[in-house]
């Protein structure tokens, strides 16, 4: 039998992408579920920095936060379908569109597939907390809407659009919870849980792996930092209690094996811990001891770090342990983690917070970013004859005088948004420049940028140049913008003065 999972771009995939897409125009079908990566012909990687970003923005009325999968056959690594997920809803998608849009490649269709799709996507949207999802179809598109009733969909309307596709369409609501409940035998079709990294595996653990794990969790050095080592009994109980969490949560600690043996080496995963009296969730791991000082727990932590980034919603990722243990908060900031807080707990004596933001504003000083061609491609708009020659002139200026401040905003991946600002002793601002990718416009990130810049305080007014392009961007950020003239060397252009207070 067939077995499926859904996969987070990434650009390994990017020809395979461009091949899925190819099918559908040879095939003239019209496609669904992509997430608009048809929009980006010849750039695939604008197109993930652009997922990226969408997935972490606030609903507007043109645009709401969404993640994207691709649909892949075990057996071949195929990419068979994709599905989007719409994680909220505008008055649009209310009325148009729905939650999910799914597709199945043409030459793959009539087989069941998309069933197992929308099954997938059902578990997804139950960990993004979305409990009934909202979907639609064309009338005169039965495979599509009979797909959502064979997973337990109420059709609830049946109306002709009008203003989008000039067709009947029909809306149908799914509880989430229920319909993973009453169709678990799709299960038979899903892959079991799998991270590959280029030396390791993560799997769900099994009883199968009690021996492996006993030479993990009984070692006493290794577990010098933990209360108590375990016994027979509490190894047991460990790999029961993360397979509840499976069930449970979607997540839990699983094993770290090595990818060309197959050998469990250890543990590493997602669990939800009280930490300092709050339940958050966070990355731990336990590796062997003979296999320690290899980096295996750093490349094991960043997968699931990407995991948790790319399947959940949680703003943020932690890691704690006992102050004394160098080993573990080092491994968490090897993976981007910075020190958040110590406190005293009765296990530990004193314990060490890590944490990592799904999403950061971050002052930037680093020169050899701020001078690579990244940096460059993403702040040269807002320059005037914009040749990197010039950027880096003006960037070696901004970095030596202590009156500029530069913010920097990064998503899981990729910077898409920089904010430089002249600083005066008055606590006033000058906005040198504010820079947006291009994909990830309309998506809140400038506001971002001004937020961070003005949290601390120290700012009372904040002051920008612009022209008729800015302006009201400028304005909808509640700056008073006044016009002017402007003298260039192409000629006379109106430009506005805008300030906030």
């Amino acid at each position: 039998m067939d077995k499926f999972y859904l996969e987070v771009p990434g650009l390994a995939r990017r020809e395979d992408v461009y091949a899925y897409l190819a099918e559908f125009a040879e095939y003239g079908s019209r496609l669904n579920g992509a997430g608009g990566v048809n929009h980006f012909p010849e750039d695939f990687e604008s197109w993930l920095r652009m997922t990226e970003a969408r997935a972490l923005m606030a609903p507007n009325e043109k645009k709401v936060p969404s993640r994207e999968f691709f649909f892949v056959r075990e057996s071949d690594r195929k990419i068979v379908g994709m599905i989007n997920i719409r994680l909220a809803l505008n008055e649009r998608l209310r009325n148009y569109g729905g939650h999910i849009g799914y597709s199945i490649r043409p030459t793959e269709r009539g087989k069941g597939y998309n069933k197992i799709n929308l099954y997938l996507g059902l578990k997804e949207c139950n960990r993004y907390g979305i409990d009934t999802v909202l979907m639609d179809a064309d009338l005169e598109n039965p495979p599509s809407w009979r797909t959502m009733e064979a997973l337990g969909g109420v059709r609830v309307r049946e109306y002709f659009d009008s203003e989008n596709e000039h067709t009947m369409v029909v809306d149908y609501n799914i509880d989430t919870k229920k319909a993973l409940a009453d169709h678990a035998a799709f299960e038979e079709s899903v892959a079991g849980f799998r991270l590959e990294t280029e030396r390791l595996v993560l799997r769900e653990l099994t009883e199968d792996d009690y021996d492996a794990y006993y030479a993990v969790l009984a070692d006493r050095e290794n577990m010098k930092h933990y209360p108590y080592t375990f016994d027979e009994a509490r190894v047991r109980d460990w790999i029961k209690r993360n397979r509840e969490r499976y069930q449970q949560y979607g997540f839990g600690l699983w094993a770290v094996c090595l990818k060309d043996t197959g050998e469990m080496i250890g543990d590493c995963g997602l669990t939800l811990q009280n930490i300092d009296g709050e339940l958050l969730p966070e990355i731990g791991y336990h590796i062997r001891s003979d296999m320690q000082r290899k980096g295996y727990a750093k490349e094991a932590a960043a997968a699931v770090r990407d995991w948790a980034l790319r399947h959940t919603s949680y703003p943020a990722l932690y890691s704690y342990c006992k102050y004394t243990n160098t080993p573990s908060y080092k491994t968490a900031e090897a993976i981007g983690m910075t020190f958040l807080r110590e406190y005293p707990d009765e296990a530990n004596g004193t314990t060490h917070v890590s944490i990592l933001r799904r999403e950061e504003v971050v002052p930037c000083a680093d020169r050899a970013w701020l001078l690579s061609e990244e940096a460059y491609k993403l702040y040269a708009p807002c320059m005037y004859e914009p040749t990197y020659d010039k950027y880096a002139a003006a960037m070696e200026q901004y970095l030596t005088n202590p009156a500029t401040e530069i913010y920097v905003y990064r998503t899981e991946h990729y910077a898409v948004g920089m904010l430089v600002l002249r600083m005066s002793e008055d606590s006033s601002a000058e906005i040198e420049g504010i820079a947006v990718d291009p994909s990830c416009r309309y998506f809140g990130i400038g506001r971002k940028l001004l937020a961070k810049a003005l949290e601390s305080g120290r700012i009372t007014t904040l002051c920008a140049e612009t022209d008729e392009d800015g302006v009201g961007f400028y304005r909808g950020c509640g700056f008073n913008a006044e016009p002017f003239v402007k003298q260039f060397p192409d000629g006379e252009v109106t430009r506005y003065h805008c300030v906030k207070r």
